[in-house]
């Protein structure tokens, strides 16, 4: 890491966000909220603003907090290997996710929402016909939006087939994340604003945007969906286009991601001494058992 940073290659004490959890202390019957206070850093604000990126890639409300809650679940599951997961009760539940991930989905799904209905109909008029300074910078502004929005419909319900290539997008977005703090921690790359950081989370946002979509297009087309209406295309009411093989994006994004495993995995070896926590592997192992059951009796109750 050296070649890229002459300051990396440096061992990295990470802080430890569990180490004070207790906001009641008995001793002298009086709340103490320094440690939410001290909690409150830059990050909040860059974690809304993340979890509204994600909405408007996502742009599905259930995804997003199945999304959410098990970002929250992995921290617990990876505690004992990373200092980072380590939080308190409160950090994760109060401040990240009803705090910080809410607003983020909610001002997200908002602004998904105001572009499915501002690309319903297009402004032809140009700005020499507007009259007025508002109408005219907002329509200057204008020019700034996507070329076209398209809305996504997951249709998470439809099937369980369905339900699980809605899940499998959750599952790669969790592990691209998870990756990153493997990764940092592995590598000794700090601090958190470091530009390897910020350039890694620019190349997944360029090349994660066209990859849900031509995902997105893959499994509509693989359902035998006759087309779906692209907002602000010409096809739009003759149904659309259907995929029926995996976009180029989408293939670049998954060959990332089995990199970045293969990395975390390799140079993360020995670095873990700590064992698994009995809670952890009793509460994946109910999961699991769940899942199974759930699934067989999905599976019999479908119809023949």
């Amino acid at each position: 890491m050296k070649h890229l940073d002459p300051s990396l290659g440096v061992e990295v004490t990470y802080r430890d966000y569990g180490s004070a959890c207790a906001l009641w202390h008995p001793g002298s019957g009086s709340w103490d909220w320094s440690n939410v206070v001290s909690a409150l850093d830059v990050f909040v604000l860059a974690h809304s603003l993340g979890w509204w990126g994600k909405a408007l890639l996502i742009r599905n409300t259930p995804l997003l907090w199945a999304y959410s809650i098990g970002f929250e679940l992995l921290e617990a599951t990876f505690a004992h290997m990373l200092p980072n997961f380590n939080e308190c009760w409160w950090d994760s539940w109060l401040l990240d996710v009803a705090l910080c991930n809410s607003l983020g989905i909610y001002a997200g799904m908002a602004t998904v929402h105001w572009l499915d209905c501002k690309y319903k109909n297009y402004n032809w008029q140009g700005l020499s016909e507007l009259h007025g300074l508002v109408p005219r910078a907002s329509r200057g502004l204008a020019q700034l939006l996507p070329y076209s929005w398209s809305k996504l419909d997951w249709s998470i319900a439809s099937s369980p087939k369905r339900c699980l290539q809605s899940l499998l997008v959750v599952a790669c977005f969790l592990t691209v994340e998870v990756n990153s703090f493997f990764l940092k921690f592995a590598l000794w790359i700090h601090p958190p604003q470091h530009t390897l950081v910020w350039g890694r989370l620019l190349l997944w946002t360029l090349v994660g945007a066209p990859a849900v979509r031509e995902y997105y297009e893959f499994i509509q087309g693989e359902g035998g969906t006759a087309g779906y209406a692209l907002a602000g295309a010409s096809g739009a009411a003759g149904g659309g286009v259907v995929f029926h093989k995996l976009g180029t994006f989408a293939w670049v994004a998954a060959a990332m991601l089995a990199l970045e495993t293969m990395l975390a995995i390799k140079f993360g070896r020995g670095l873990y001494p700590k064992p698994w926590p009995p809670p952890v592997l009793a509460g994946w192992a109910v999961a699991v058992v769940y899942s199974v059951h759930l699934h067989q009796r999905t599976h019999q109750a479908l119809p023949s």
